[in-house]
């Protein structure tokens, strides 16, 4: 597990984690070479008494302001440079599953650090004001994208709507669903393995952080999804009893 936040921060169980998060810290540095450390944790330190403030309850592990701040620039850090350059993580980590893991531990809910970090940390990485850049290197990290709310499958079915598998590649989102010619309803396959339902669940959960008016899309598809499943097993239960 990488560790983000103050909730699992702990330098003695997760040493390999912090010494990966520091060569990462040290390549940014290079890579941006007018920046040193101090002016990092300046950024962190204007707005740290409102970060703190995020966190329900206090780590035992971060007593001092200095190593909160910290700890918030090394975190935040590692996520812009991965963010930007997930390639450079799975040339580090060639194995599939690594980047896998690291996708599931970057959404975890008790593994975060406040946007507004990032945001900081980002301007200063890329210049003033470039933070709303951010949010598409996130989703592309995440490899989620929102298109519209989906119809129930009840509705679909209703509609003599016909169910296809979209191929899928690289390129393809969870939500890449489109309606076709001939009443087609063209979806990829959703791939359930170990990553699946804890992906959905903290997504699901982050939704209920959004206001009362603003689509929930997680919500829409994994109702979909169990729908779909309890219409098929229904149909073929009432075949088999004719």
């Amino acid at each position: 597990m990488v560790p983000i936040g103050p909730y699992h921060h702990d330098k003695l169980k997760f040493k390999k984690a912090e010494e990966l998060k520091l060569r990462y810290f040290e390549s940014l540095l290079q890579r941006k070479p007018g920046i040193g450390v101090k002016h990092y944790i300046s950024d962190i330190k204007e707005i740290l008494k409102e970060e703190r403030d995020c966190y329900a309850e206090p780590s035992t592990n971060l007593d001092s302001a200095e190593e909160f701040t910290d700890m918030l620039v090394l975190d935040g850090c590692f996520i812009i440079e991965v963010i930007r350059s997930p390639q450079l993580y799975k040339r580090t980590f060639p194995a599939r599953s690594s980047y896998r893991n690291l996708q599931r531990d970057l959404i975890l809910l008790e593994n975060q650090i406040p946007l507004v970090v990032l945001c900081k940390l980002f301007d200063r990485v890329e210049g003033q004001e470039q933070h709303n850049s951010l949010m598409e290197h996130l989703l592309d990290f995440c490899q989620i994208y929102s298109t519209s709310v989906i119809p129930s499958a009840s509705k679909l079915k209703d509609a003599n709507v016909k169910f296809q598998n979209k191929k899928y590649d690289s390129n393809t989102s969870l939500f890449d669903v489109k309606f076709e010619s001939g009443g087609r309803l063209v979806m990829p396959i959703l791939v359930v393995d170990d990553y699946t339902e804890s992906l959905l669940r903290n997504l699901i959960a982050y939704e209920q952080l959004f206001p009362n008016d603003q689509r929930l899309y997680v919500v829409d598809y994994a109702i979909y999804c169990i729908t779909s499943s309890i219409l098929q097993k229904m149909s073929r239960f009432c075949v088999a009893k004719g």
